[in-house]
């Protein structure tokens, strides 16, 4: 019997699983216009203050058909403040907020000592999305960076777009998808921190159809501890991770001071790095309830 999926509503959905017509016709579409490099995904900025329409759209363009784009200012955003003003030029006026962020929505990433989390550490991060461990009402659809100081080595960051593992699981075998679909593909412990709960244990899919616009949302850790599988997903997380380290689909790119990326919340990795001592590697990021590019 078909397993469970959060996209009854949707059945025009190409990502439901049995929906063959629908898919073939999407895959097509999507496979013609993959993106093949950063160059083609990066767009010049003049004024992060005030983006003129070419750039907003290429910005959009970009996310519509790679989940992905890149920018370089020439002014770039001052602070956060700016830099969320950046994203409300886009649409993205809906932040989803996180413990580490400030009263804007906005994390300042950086390495801070004696941090428990991975990412404000010089500490490499697996593939992961972001807030894969959210609620469904904080589901993180979209999210931006933005460089403000480079690392003095490494730092560089790899990019995939799930809707391209999407294809690569479902042409291999359709069961990975509908088993990664499963409600309770993963189980996610609670968050403790000094006695106190900041987050439920939560089991959630990994592929789901976003009841809004019949999207795919994704959620994903390559972490291995103290995370749960359900026993069917295995073959699925074992060509997934396949795909994930030999994958000619991946995008590399070392954000440099004054670029930054937008992205529906892509699948993403990020190597460990070292600092300048009196510069040391700073980040702006935000993550938004609302994709990029949707119709």
């Amino acid at each position: 019997h078909p397993l469970p999926t959060t996209a009854a509503d949707r059945s025009d959905s190409p990502f439901v699983p049995g929906n063959e017509t629908a898919y073939r016709r999407w895959r097509e579409r999507k496979l013609a216009t993959r993106a093949r490099s950063v160059d083609e995904l990066t767009v010049a900025v003049a004024n992060a203050r005030t983006l003129s329409d070419a750039e907003r759209t290429a910005i959009i363009a970009n996310c519509r058909r790679a989940n992905l784009c890149f920018y370089r200012c020439v002014r770039p955003p001052r602070d956060g403040a700016a830099f969320r003003r950046l994203g409300q030029q886009l649409g993205l006026g809906d932040l989803v907020t996180n413990p580490c962020a400030d009263a804007l929505r906005i994390s300042h990433v950086r390495a801070l000592e004696g941090s428990r989390y991975i990412p404000y550490t010089r500490r490499a991060l697996q593939w992961h999305t972001d807030g894969y461990y959210n609620s469904a009402a904080d589901a993180v659809r979209a999210f931006s960076m933005h460089c403000v100081r480079a690392a003095a080595r490494g730092g560089a960051n790899c990019y995939l777009d799930p809707e391209l593992v999407y294809i690569l699981l479902r042409d291999d075998d359709p069961r990975h998808v509908e088993h990664l679909m499963h409600p309770r593909a993963m189980t996610l412990p609670a968050n403790v921190e000094d006695g106190g709960q900041i987050r439920p244990a939560r089991s959630v899919p990994v592929f789901s159809v976003d009841a809004r616009d019949g999207a795919l949302l994704t959620r994903y850790t390559a972490r291995a501890r103290h995370v749960e599988w359900r026993a069917e997903c295995r073959p699925a997380l074992a060509r997934l991770a396949e795909i994930l380290a030999t994958s000619d689909w991946r995008i590399h790119h070392r954000l440099a001071a004054s670029e930054g990326v937008f992205c529906n919340n892509v699948l993403h990795t990020r190597d460990a790095f070292e600092d300048q001592e009196d510069a040391p590697r700073l980040l702006y990021r935000a993550r938004y309830r609302r994709r990029l590019g949707t119709e």
